[in-house]
């Protein structure tokens, strides 16, 4: 009986084969001060976050992402459709940072690069809303900074 109420709670927690379950953006060197970071924000609440240059926190972070931003965060790329875009824009020019915007569906990860914010709106303004949100988590550090790459 106690396997088939633990089986019943997991199928009822598990998200739906289309739902949204990660996404992460990684922002790349530029010629200059670009910041260089990634995070990646899951539907089950977890956050990570790793700072290499350029940003306020060095080194691998951890933190919980509200239910509510990351439901209206995966609404606006549904919204922008996001899984129809190109995966690569890019100017060109050089010495500029890409933007990768990474989307897991179903167990299958779709990539958007976008150098030097040659992107059409919607995905500029998921990158935008990302980065809004990663500002937002209350972050704490699991390892040390490496030395030297601060702001």
């Amino acid at each position: 009986m106690l396997n088939l109420v633990l089986l019943v709670t997991t199928l009822l927690k598990a998200p739906p084969d289309d739902a949204i379950t990660e996404i992460s953006l990684q922002r790349t060197p530029c010629f200059g001060s670009c910041p260089v970071d990634e995070v990646v924000l899951r539907s089950d609440g977890s956050a990570e976050y790793t700072g290499t240059r350029f940003v306020k926190r060095l080194g691998k972070h951890k933190g919980k992402v509200k239910a509510e931003d990351f439901r209206k965060l995966a609404e606006l790329i549904s919204e922008k459709k996001f899984f129809e875009m190109k995966d690569s824009y890019r100017l060109p020019i050089t010495d500029q940072a890409t933007l990768i915007t990474g989307v897991t569906r179903g167990g299958k990860t779709k990539k958007v690069s976008d150098y030097g914010r040659a992107a059409p709106k919607g995905v500029q303004e998921v990158e935008k809303r990302i980065i809004t949100l990663m500002e937002k988590i209350d972050w704490t550090a699991e390892s040390d900074p490496p030395k030297g790459d601060s702001r």
